[in-house]
């Protein structure tokens, strides 16, 4: 079998290099590039006297018809007689302007039908800015920088989980970390006119529309701009730059503008979950008797998120719960609940829906309480059923097929003796081996981001085991449960202490499904996990702006207006 895998390798690599070479030699015989459009150069710059000469000089080898906008903000150096000395059209704006916003006013005076945008602090070679306008000439609207996928086992840099999660969320994962945040990117006359200029001062949301507005998106050619720059590659390194906090809120900003047009979901599938069976559930609970209807006002349910318990110091858990959605999990479920009592659980809570085989008898067999549905209750809300069957002090979450050690269940039971309501799987360094490009994981490390708990890396109430005190619960309430990012959101909006307690490699151990998980059924439960996240970014705008945490107080948006009038 090794040797099989060696000869196909070999084989892959022959024929790869052939059509290499094969694709040079036509390069070579193929015709000079040359313009079949008028080209508009827009270079927002302040204070660039050092490079904007030489950056001027080779954006004139594109040719000589070619017009070069240098938008020179809040210079008081050489940026301005050197620009034109060199051959460029000077736009003069005394004030700084701060990111981005140059472009928007660059490409309100451009009369070229594509627009090239380029940074004045790096020089980039005229063979690569060919590329972009090549792009559109042949009939994109929009050309960006091919950021490559996500590489496994580094840190990945926020805005590049930022640029990639914004992509996930737009359906567009062929992309990658692509987005007009980056430079070179060019447009087309008419993808400005659609997008608006305004919107091109915030690259993401530009991006959003012009992907929202069905221009055609697509990447051109890889320029490494990120190490162009001395002071960037710094940022780079660092990730604590205002510009990465100000790119952060640009991309909440832009889904804001998503949600605002594909709604809280963004489009993406809830795999007929039956959410609706948690509130009916707790209204029967909560129905009072013929007597208590003439004596005590009808009780308020808490299950909201504007219920937020006081501080008091956490006492020791006596009665730990364990829930364990079922369906169909006859092979596993009794080594599950095993582990769980073994762990030191009190009660086992086993939640079976849809269920066509043995599972729900072997659970009642291996010591667990069962509630039977008939229906399948949909992805995560047999988690609210269970808690809403038993009163516990704490409830530790499990999946039927996936059996966990019971010393790894332990840390989690464990967890609630300390100073924390939720403890979470730290699966960050098990993803980085094995799954960093996938895209589930870099929304878990993009909600993280936004909610200022980078911290967490990219634990999430998506994965189990984690466990939760009773108290947390009823202030995210128990039908957040359903949306586990939505629920992890809730509890770090209300001050809750979240922590990830314990590394259990759940990846490996996932029983997989076809239907489910694999790529010609559409990957359901991937678009469904999208789908929870943007629901979570939902409430995190709702609940604290269209920006997050994150101000944009360097760019100067009070100025834009006035000269895009201009």
């Amino acid at each position: 079998f090794i040797k099989l895998i060696i000869f196909k390798l070999v084989i892959f690599i022959k024929r790869n290099h052939v059509l290499i070479v094969n694709q040079y030699k036509h390069h070579l015989k193929s015709k000079p590039f040359k313009l079949l459009s008028i080209v508009s150069v827009i270079i927002p710059a302040s204070e660039e006297e050092k490079r904007i000469g030489q950056v001027v000089r080779e954006v004139r080898k594109l040719g000589k018809d070619v017009e070069i906008l240098v938008v020179a903000n809040g210079c008081t150096d050489q940026t301005i007689p050197l620009a034109r000395e060199a051959g460029a059209k000077v736009i003069e704006i005394p004030e700084k302007l701060g990111h981005d916003v140059g472009r928007a006013i660059g490409a309100k005076q451009a009369k070229g039908d594509i627009l090239l945008f380029i940074d004045g602090d790096m020089v980039i070679a005229k063979e690569d800015l060919i590329k972009f306008v090549d792009c559109v000439q042949a009939g994109n609207d929009v050309a960006l920088n091919s950021y490559p996928n996500v590489q496994v086992g580094v840190n990945i840099h926020p805005v590049n989980i930022a640029k990639y999660s914004l992509n996930v969320m737009l359906g567009r994962q062929d992309l990658k970390a692509s987005t007009l945040t980056a430079v070179p990117h060019a447009l087309s006359k008419r993808a400005v006119k659609k997008i608006g200029c305004a919107a091109l001062s915030i690259p993401p949301l530009a991006h959003a529309r012009s992907i929202l507005k069905g221009l055609k998106v697509t990447q051109a050619h890889f320029v490494q701009v990120g190490v162009k720059n001395p002071l960037r590659k710094s940022r780079y390194l660092t990730g604590q730059d205002p510009v990465t906090m100000l790119i952060l809120g640009d991309c909440i900003e832009a889904l804001d503008y998503v949600i605002g047009h594909r709604g809280p979901r963004g489009n993406f599938t809830d795999l007929n979950r039956q959410r609706e069976m948690i509130g009916e559930l707790m209204l029967a609970r909560e129905e009072p008797s013929e007597d208590e209807i003439d004596n005590e006002p009808t009780a308020e349910l808490v299950d909201t998120p504007d219920e937020v318990f006081p501080e008091t110091t956490p006492r020791p858990v006596q009665l730990v719960v364990t829930v364990i959605p079922v369906r169909n999990e006859g092979k596993t479920i009794r080594q599950v609940i095993s582990s769980a009592l073994e762990a030191g659980a009190a009660k086992v809570v086993v939640v079976s829906n849809g269920t066509t085989d043995n599972s729900a008898n072997l659970a009642t067999a291996a010591g667990a309480d069962v509630c039977s549905y008939e229906q399948a209750v949909g992805h995560d809300v047999g988690r609210g059923l269970g808690v809403l069957q038993e009163s516990g002090e704490a409830y530790l979450f499990l999946d039927g097929d996936i059996h966990i050690r019971k010393e790894d269940l332990s840390r989690f039971i464990a967890s609630m003796e300390e100073d924390i309501d939720i403890g979470l799987n730290d699966l960050t360094n098990v993803l980085q081996g094995v799954a960093i490009r996938d895209p589930v994981t870099m929304l878990k490390l993009f909600l993280n981001l936004v909610l200022n708990r980078k911290d967490l890396g990219a634990a999430s109430l998506t994965a189990v085991p984690h466990i939760a005190r009773a108290e947390a619960i009823r202030v995210i309430g128990v039908s957040s449960l359903c949306v586990p990012p939505l629920a992890h959101t809730k509890a770090i909006l209300a001050g809750l202490r979240v922590k990830a307690v314990q590394e259990v490699d759940v990846i490996k151990t996932n029983l997989f499904r076809r239907e489910l998980h694999q790529h010609r059924f559409g990957k359901p439960l991937q678009q469904l996990i999208i789908g929870d996240h943007l629901e979570a970014i939902h409430y995190l705008i709702t609940s604290v702006g269209k920006r997050g945490y994150f101000a944009d107080d360097i760019r100067r948006r009070d100025l834009l207006q006035s000269y895009l009038n201009n």
